[in-house]
């Protein structure tokens, strides 16, 4: 897949490493590309607004040095963090993800106070 020209300088670097990577483990499908997409562009926000944090800080202050308002670029910062995990998420980009979902086992052959769950690793193929 091409990298995507509306993506910024992160975004693109991102794409550039995170695409071979689902190739290796066979988990990337063209019809995944506009999460990707999506994904690799909320990267690049995050990355950008983290540089205007570093920069300005995480308030607006008023004439008298005073915090005001909480900076815009922080709030973008939040925003992209909870949408490239739910992303990620979708794309398989976590580590539950990658391990398979664990579940708990039961055996219905034991009384209910001495019932043992032990987990098991179920595979799930997309």
């Amino acid at each position: 897949m091409d990298t995507p020209r509306h993506l910024n300088g992160y975004g693109r670097a991102l794409w550039k490493v995170l695409v071979p990577e689902l190739r290796k483990l066979n988990k990337v499908k063209q019809l995944d590309r506009t999460s990707l997409e999506l994904f690799c562009s909320e990267y690049g926000y995050y990355r950008s607004a983290e540089e205007k944090l570093e920069e300005y800080g995480e308030y607006i202050s008023n004439d008298d040095g005073i915090p005001v308002k909480r900076s815009p670029a922080l709030v973008t910062v939040e925003t992209a963090a909870r949408t490239l995990k739910s992303l990620g998420t979708d794309l398989g980009l976590s580590f539950d993800a990658r391990s398979g979902q664990v579940l708990a086992e039961t055996h219905d052959d034991e009384d209910d106070s001495a019932k043992s769950t032990p987990l098991k690793v179920v595979k799930f193929s997309v």
